[in-house]
């Protein structure tokens, strides 16, 4: 094992801990009501998926057309740009005393929407001889969705 393997490991372990832990704290400060009253602030919403699923993966498009850049490169950027969200928005939100229950919802909408988008998007923006197929990567994830516990379970308790 290399220093660069062991690095990864640590790194991703402290990445994975900071996530449970955050979305376990906010999870708990927080009612099911709370978390879903966002979602019915539509006009917010609709600017949020089109600046994260349309917008920005555009600029990042442009951007790598504009600029000599290595096609490894625009591949990075493409990636990045047209992965919706972070998992980090809701702990900035509240660091910052934000609309938590706006960031988590908003974080959990995107992410329901990416397992489309991200497909679509790679295929048409990602520079090279590149192709996914939306509906076979969505029958793929069915097995990770079908062993992950019941969301609801947890919620029920907080109603």
């Amino acid at each position: 094992m290399t220093a660069k393997d062991l690095f990864d490991i640590i790194y991703n372990g402290f990445l994975y801990a900071f996530m449970i832990t955050t979305f376990l704290g906010i999870g708990i400060s927080y009612t099911a009501s709370q978390l879903k009253e966002p979602l019915k602030r539509y006009n917010l919403m609709t600017r949020a998926v089109i600046l994260n699923i349309i917008l920005i993966p555009a600029i990042a498009f442009i951007f790598t057309l504009l600029f000599p850049i290595k096609e490894a490169v625009a591949t990075g950027i493409i990636l990045v740009a047209i992965c919706p969200g972070a998992p980090f928005g809701p702990k900035l939100a509240q660091v910052e005393n934000g609309d938590v229950p706006y960031s988590i919802g908003s974080m959990f909408l995107l992410a329901m929407i990416s397992i489309i988008t991200i497909p679509l998007s790679a295929s048409l923006l990602l520079p090279g001889d590149f192709s996914l197929d939306p509906v076979s990567n969505f029958a793929d994830s069915r097995p990770i969705r079908a062993s992950t516990p019941n969301h609801r379970s947890g919620i029920k308790s907080r109603l």
